[in-house]
C-alpha cells in the first residue's frame, strides 16, 4: 500500500513538471532531463542482460566438425576386415 502511494505521489510530481515544462518551454522544446530535474529525480541507466552464446555455438560447431572429418587409413581398414 505504502508503495502504491509513493508511487502515485512520483506520477503526480512528474505530471505537474511535466505540464510546467510545456507551459515554459512548449512541446517542441522540453526535454525528459528538464523534467527529471525539476522532480529531483535521480536517473538511473537502463541496463540490458544479452546472453552470451558463443560457447554454444563453438560446442555445437566442433561436435559438427568431429562428425564429418574423414576416417583415417586404419577406422577404413578395420570395417573392411568383418
Amino acid at each position: 500500500m505504502v508503495a502504491e502511494s509513493k508511487l502515485a505521489g512520483t506520477r503526480d510530481r512528474i505530471l505537474d513538471a511535466a505540464a510546467s515544462c510545456v507551459l515554459a518551454y512548449g512541446v517542441d522544446r522540453v526535454t525528459l532531463a528538464e523534467i527529471a530535474r525539476r522532480v529531483r529525480l535521480r536517473v538511473a541507466p537502463e541496463l540490458h542482460f544479452i546472453a552470451d552464446r558463443t560457447l554454444d555455438a563453438s560446442e555445437r560447431l566442433e561436435n559438427l566438425l568431429r562428425d564429418t572429418e574423414p576416417e583415417t587409413p586404419e577406422e577404413q581398414g578395420d570395417e573392411g576386415e568383418s
